[in-house]
């Protein structure tokens, strides 16, 4: 496994079901028609499945933008509003604050779906992801976009900053933006360890993640 729910141990993901997930929500964001650099919400605490969501959009060519879920009704409206966001995975523990939300915007209620590491019983019409996204063979016939030429003006995250001095501002990141800084991060760490003087030196490791997954900061460990 390279993600374990540290709740349940046996509730993990390989490489190899991680894969098949990010291309099955791709196939399913397409059937979705939610746009080419158009904008996926998600609101959730961490789980498991936010690195599959964050991979699924970000590498289907669409932008991945979390909210805090801490937010009020009125925050969620101003994120919602400012993206200009075409589809919503909100967590069950936090879908009627989305569905209210949104309504108020007038944004439609069959884009909502709830979102959880386990399937989720359709509450006020909102149904789970998995019913969006594609199966496994379908997931098999999927291909995300090469982006070697676009990298670094395709924006793959909108985050958003505090909002210290009045409402929260979103910061485009591109993917190249995103690559280099964890370049950077190995570069620094591998020197500072001495694992760069000696290739193949690096033991295996194994990291807590307890940073909000939503948050700028818990995107490197995505």
């Amino acid at each position: 496994p390279i993600w374990i729910d540290a709740n349940n141990p046996r509730n993990s993901l390989t490489p190899r079901q991680a894969l098949c997930w990010v291309r099955r929500l791709g196939y399913g964001l397409d059937r979705l028609a939610v746009g080419k650099g158009e904008v996926v919400m998600i609101y959730t605490p961490n789980h498991i499945f936010v690195p599959i969501a964050y991979q699924g959009i970000v590498g289907s060519g669409r932008v991945f933008s979390g909210m805090n879920p801490a937010y009020t009704q009125s925050e969620v409206e101003h994120q919602l509003e400012d993206t200009q966001a075409k589809a919503i995975l909100a967590h069950p523990s936090l879908i009627r604050r989305a569905v209210a939300a949104a309504s108020r915007l007038g944004f439609p209620k069959e884009r909502i779906f709830q979102f959880s590491d386990y399937p989720c019983e359709t509450v006020d019409g909102i149904l789970d992801w998995r019913s969006m996204i594609g199966t496994e063979e379908e997931a098999k016939t999927w291909k995300w976009d090469d982006l070697a030429e676009a990298s670094t003006s395709v924006v793959a995250t909108i985050n958003y900053s505090s909002g210290t001095t009045s409402l929260p501002k979103g910061v485009c990141i591109s993917h190249y933006n995103l690559i280099a800084n964890v370049e950077q991060t190995i570069f620094i760490r591998d020197r500072e360890t001495g694992y760069a003087l000696v290739p193949g030196s690096r033991p295996e490791e194994r990291w807590v993640g307890f940073l909000p997954l939503y948050h700028a900061y818990g995107k490197k460990k995505l």
